[in-house]
């Protein structure tokens, strides 16, 4: 029998519900799409992708699994999820509020790192684990963008207060943010909503969200140490990348194939950091082939 293909955009079918839980004393929400039949599945999308972007999944997935896709609104606690340790944390809450057991877990972006540290430290809440596109470096585009980033940041402050004060606060601020998934068109569509604030708070809700250097620095560093012993993850691991993600180098991707002996790690043509979209069909196959 044929295995299920891709056939479109399904996310409506899905039944809504919303979840609230408390974390690190946060009172915190989610929008929950739950749908169809089997072993339950938790697929969660990065900061800035969303569950829409798993919306070409939808189809085929649900004739397989208990499909239970949340986006989760932490923007109430987004200055404590500081490491990856605590979006492990913040993920086992969820899992606990969603009721998922021991699930499948496809995790994109920001939580496939937050992902793996769950597998790592918590396996009994995961059957088996499926990342895509997890993002553990920056290419020189993207450490120019941010020198521009911050350029931007002080004129606007300069015209706005006449004062070098909001500028080093975003100085600070940018210091300790990595402009992942930002681009200029964003960055000044977010910046059009604080007219009448200062620079510094505009630039706090563009960045809250986005990854921190801490998380790659942690991560890196542990999978360095774990390539140099390597050890089997606790259990089904496979690992998608898009031949054309700037956000993960290739290092990095046979770091992980060492660190994890046993696991897959695949890299996919005609693809880059949103697999789901591009690349479909073969999230899906990688699914498919665990037990």
């Amino acid at each position: 029998m044929a295995e299920p293909t891709v056939e479109g955009d399904e996310l409506f079918l899905l039944a809504e519900s919303s979840v609230s839980f408390t974390w690190q004393g946060r009172r915190l929400h989610a929008s929950v799409r739950r749908g169809g039949t089997g072993q339950p599945l938790v697929a969660i999308a990065g900061f800035l992708a969303g569950s829409a972007t798993f919306s070409p999944l939808v189809a085929p997935l649900r004739r397989r699994f208990e499909l239970i896709i949340p986006e989760l609104d932490f923007s109430g606690a987004a200055d404590l999820v500081t490491d990856t340790g605590r979006l492990a944390d913040l993920l086992a809450a969820l899992a606990a509020e969603l009721g998922s057991g021991s699930a499948h877990w496809l995790a994109h972006g920001e939580f496939a790192l937050g992902a793996l540290q769950l597998g790592l430290e918590r396996p009994g809440l995961m059957k088996a684990l499926t990342l895509l596109a997890p993002p553990l470096e920056l290419d020189y585009r993207f450490r120019v963008r941010h020198a521009r980033l911050l350029f931007a940041v002080g004129r606007r402050s300069w015209a706005r207060r006449a004062s070098l004060a909001p500028y080093r606060e975003a100085r600070r601020l940018l210091g300790d943010v990595d402009p992942l998934l930002l681009h200029r068109t964003l960055i000044r569509r977010q910046a059009r909503r604080f007219d009448n604030e200062p620079a510094t708070r505009a630039m706090a809700q563009v960045f809250g969200l986005s990854l921190k250097k801490s998380f790659r620095r942690q991560m890196l560093q542990m999978i360095v140490q774990r390539a140099q012993q390597p050890q089997p993850f606790p259990l089904p691991l496979h690992i998608l990348f898009g031949e054309g993600d700037r956000h993960s180098g290739s290092r990095c991707r046979s770091l992980l194939a060492r660190a994890f002996p046993g696991s897959q790690v695949t890299t996919l043509p005609d693809s880059g950091w949103l697999p789901q979209l591009e690349q479909p069909q073969a999230v899906v196959d990688a699914l498919f082939s665990f037990p």
